[in-house]
Order: C-alpha cells, then structure tokens, then sequence
C-alpha cells in the first residue's frame, strides 16, 4: 500500500505505507485481512497537490486481488490515552472493540509481524498476532503500546494486566517497558529496558499476566519522552499469540515516607540514613534514604519518616506481619572512616584490631567505612 502524488511542480512523490511479507503467503486465494496505521506526512496532504492517490498493488503480474469492507478513517477520539491524568496507557482499545479491525493505538514492531482484530464464537473481541520473524533472535516482533513520558513521574506504579493465549506448552513470554532517551551518553544508544512480568505458561487457554510496575530514576531519566510495552518471547521468535484486555493503569503516586513506631523519636533526625530491607526475594533491592523529617503520625505510637526520595513500595505489616519489610537506621554519631589512598588497590581500606581481653568486648553505635583489605589473609573491617 502506497501513497502517489503529485505536487504544483508536476513533481510525482509517494511512500510506502504497508507491505505484506510472510504473514499471509499460506493465506493466498481466500479472503484476509489488513489493518494498518497509516500516518500521512505534511507534503502528501499540502492543499496545493495536484493529487494524492493510495495504490494497492502486487505480488506479481497476472495476480487478481479482490477488495472488500474497504474503510480509511481517523481513529476516534477514546483510543488515546485520557489526560490529563493518564489514568491507564492502555485506554481506549484495551479490549480490541474502539477501533474496527485496527489495533491503533497498539502497533506492530517488525516489517513482517500482522495485528487484527479477530473475532471469536462467543462475540468476544481480540488482538492476533500473527507473522513473527523468524530471524528476531530477540523475539520482541510482535505487539507493542507506546504512550508519552508526561505521563508517569518517578516513583509513579502502575499495574499492568493482560491475557494471553497461544499454543499448549509455549512458555516464556515477558512483558517489557522500554524508555527512550534523548542523553544518549548515559544511556545506550538512548534505550533503558525493565522487564514488568513474566507470564505463565499456555495451555491453549486465555493465561492471565499481571504485576505492580514503578518507573524508576532509572527509567525516567536522561530526557525520557516516550515508553512502549512490548512482550517477547525467547525460544519462540515465530509463535502466533493473541491478546486481550491490555490495562496499564495507575495504582499510586510516588511513595517517600513510611511509618514506624513511635520509639525512634528524638533518635533518628534529619540527615540520618535509613536502609529499607528488600520487599521481594532478591537481596540487591534494598533501599538507601536519608530523613527529610520525623512527624507525628495518625496512627497512635506511630511516627512518620519522610525520605528524601522516593521508594518502592514496602511489603507492610498490615498486610502480613511475617513478611513486612524491615527499616534500619545506619548513621551513627562514632565513624571510623578508612583513607581512600590507594590507587592501585582501591578494595583495601582500614582495619581494626581487638585484641582478646579477660572481659567480653562490645563495639556499639558505630560506622565504619571503607574498612577492609581485600586480598589479605584476615583482613577483615573488624577483627576480633
């Protein structure tokens, strides 16, 4: 499908707009459809051409193509996103009802990947996608959601949710958000990648996939203007899947505080760290924050500690005391700090030695940094 005009110079331009790959070719002399976005660009459509056509046309001399429920139109206002509060990214044609056969504003990533709106027995409207490549080692060719950064702040969780179905046994499918950037120097190639959920495995059946998504200072940086949602599938670059029920929608607003008992009044006071324990099963998810303020809290013998950033948020007692995230503070009024004076062994740092005394020995309140002789025998921060 391209576009052909000619302008007031008699100069005739054009462009292609789609072209079928390997999608349909099993599919030759019985109908099948196409639903694509088109974007018409501001040379095409200046009032001053002389005309401007939209040419179907190939496989090859000799071929008949037929037509039918031909419609070119502008999507309706409820496929974007509402503002400006951005409620869910995926409004509008979440549920591949809004927009006809088109998937807009869902797209397709790779030249030969086709997205339609089928329809099944029971009136149920759905995503297929169909015509992978077979040479996307990545196996991200498929369906994709884009939708603007002013959108989400830091800090900002969203949940997405959606169904999947593709054939029994096929597993592996992750869904992705990528963040375009323009500080091309601090991000590779302009790119930042955080995977939201892997889903289960397929039975056949619709399969549900669902997680909490925070967009963190990771995510957000660098002149982020734009994110898509994308879901890949390792091991099965050429599977068929389709999707439903495409959510993305706001669950809270940056979270930089949290509650405690009232006990650490008067002791932990501006300026102080804090570490936040890991709220999943990862040991690198701790969080690092230093008090901004201690207030009274609403809650009796509770008190609330302001961060100076924001975190993700905590596993809560409220919700299962077994497994509320803990919080530590790490300043201390006593720091013991090694030099940082050696280039060529940056790893080895100050040691401390007690040495054995009749009597037990406590080392209380306080910090020690850079402490530590990596590659020497013993040479532990503390050694008793």
């Amino acid at each position: 499908i391209r576009t052909e005009y000619m302008d007031q110079n008699v100069q005739i331009g054009g462009e292609t707009k789609y072209q079928e790959y390997e999608s349909h070719t099993h599919e030759y002399g019985k109908w099948f459809s196409i639903a694509e976005t088109i974007l018409f660009k501001a040379n095409e459509v200046d009032s001053s051409n002389v005309y401007l056509l939209l040419r179907l046309f190939g496989p090859q001399a000799g071929t008949e193509i037929e037509i039918d429920d031909f419609s070119l139109r502008l999507p309706p206002p409820e496929v974007f996103p509402t503002s400006p509060t951005c409620a869910d990214l995926a409004s509008g044609n979440n549920q591949a009802n809004a927009n006809g056969l088109s998937p807009f504003p869902f797209l397709s990533l790779g030249k030969e990947t086709n997205i339609v709106v089928e329809q099944e027995a029971d009136g149920n409207n759905y995503f297929a996608v169909t015509g992978r490549d077979i040479d996307d080692p990545e196996a991200y060719h498929g369906i994709a959601l884009e939708f603007p950064a002013s959108c989400v702040d830091k800090g900002s969780v969203y949940h997405l949710a959606l169904k999947l179905r593709a054939p029994d046994g096929v597993s592996g499918f992750v869904v992705t958000v990528k963040g375009f950037h323009e500080d091309t120097n601090a991000y590779s190639y302009g790119r930042s990648y955080s995977q939201v959920v892997t889903c289960p495995t397929n039975t056949g059946d619709w399969v549900q996939c669902e997680e909490d998504f925070m967009f963190t200072e990771f995510m957000v940086g660098g002149g982020a203007y734009k994110y898509q949602v994308y879901i890949t599938t390792p091991g099965n670059p050429t599977v068929s899947y389709d999707v439903d029920d495409f959510y993305f929608t706001f669950v809270s607003q940056p979270l930089n505080k949290i509650i405690v008992d009232s006990s650490v009044q008067g002791k932990w006071l501006p300026g102080a760290e804090v570490v936040i324990t890991p709220h999943g099963l990862l040991s690198y998810e701790e969080q690092v924050r230093t008090i901004t303020e201690v207030a009274p809290s609403s809650q009796p013998g509770m008190v609330e500690v302001k961060l100076h950033d924001v975190i993700e948020k905590p596993s809560l007692a409220v919700e299962n005391v077994n497994f509320a995230t803990e919080v530590a503070l790490l300043s201390r009024n006593i720091v013991m700090e090694g030099a940082d004076d050696d280039t060529a062994s940056p790893d080895h740092g100050g040691h401390l030695t007690v040495f054995m005394t009749a009597a037990q020995q406590f080392i209380s309140g306080v910090e020690f940094k850079n402490f530590g002789q990596d590659g020497d025998y013993d040479g532990y921060p503390i050694h008793f």
